[in-house]
């Protein structure tokens, strides 16, 4: 009763698969256990996310989540995605996504290299059907553990979208861990080529 009751709480980590990554350090690994996520734009008014994400086993990572939009466009968006870990370090996930106009799903292959005890890269390579229309997408992140509760992270977020110009944000973002169970995250991302589409991404999620 008590996993059904967060299910129906929860829902979607991003705006839509399309869009750059979130939650500053890049989920590779899974673990057992469970987590519920919210998230905000503080720049834009639009989203506002919930998601909830369920470790079944120490491989098997299932995310619920639903994106409310506040600007009467009644085009809300839900997702449910599936991450596996095929071994230590390196994971797939494949993600299906619906709003009220349009709907679409993700594949994508992700890892993590741990360069020593502090500093760890990660990567993400994408590909998105959104609707008819193929995204491709690449990230790359650098994460530096300064202790145990405060983490920041430098990345580029690629996008190469059918029939639309790429789109490349550098995103800086931190990690705060108070708690063993709740965390911070900010995510501030500026597009090189538009000013106007930045984004700040604050975020906390509970794990129980």
């Amino acid at each position: 009763m008590k996993k059904l009751i967060v299910l129906m709480l929860t829902l979607a980590l991003t705006l839509s698969f399309a869009t750059v990554s979130m939650a500053s350090t890049l989920g590779v690994n899974v673990s057992k256990g469970n987590s519920v996520s919210i998230e905000k734009d503080v720049i834009d008014e639009d989203p506002f996310t919930i998601t909830g994400n369920f470790g079944i086993n120490d491989q098997w990572l299932i995310s619920v989540g639903y994106n409310f939009n506040n600007d009467n466009s009644d085009d809300n968006t839900y997702f449910l995605k599936a991450r596996y870990e095929i071994v230590e370090n390196l994971a797939t996930s494949f993600g299906y996504f619906k709003s009220d106009n349009a709907d679409g799903w993700q594949i994508d292959l992700r890892a993590k290299y741990p360069y020593s005890d502090n500093l760890a890269f990660t990567g993400k390579v994408s590909y998105t059907d959104d609707d008819g229309t193929d995204v491709f997408g690449l990230f790359a992140q650098a994460e530096y553990a300064v202790s145990d509760m405060f983490i920041p992270t430098f990345g580029f977020d690629f996008s190469h979208e059918e029939h639309a110009d790429d789109v490349t944000y550098v995103i800086l973002g931190m990690d705060f861990y108070p708690t063993e169970n709740f965390f911070i995250y900010l995510d501030y991302g500026v597009n090189v080529d538009d000013s106007d589409d930045d984004f700040v991404y604050l975020g906390v999620e509970f794990a129980f």
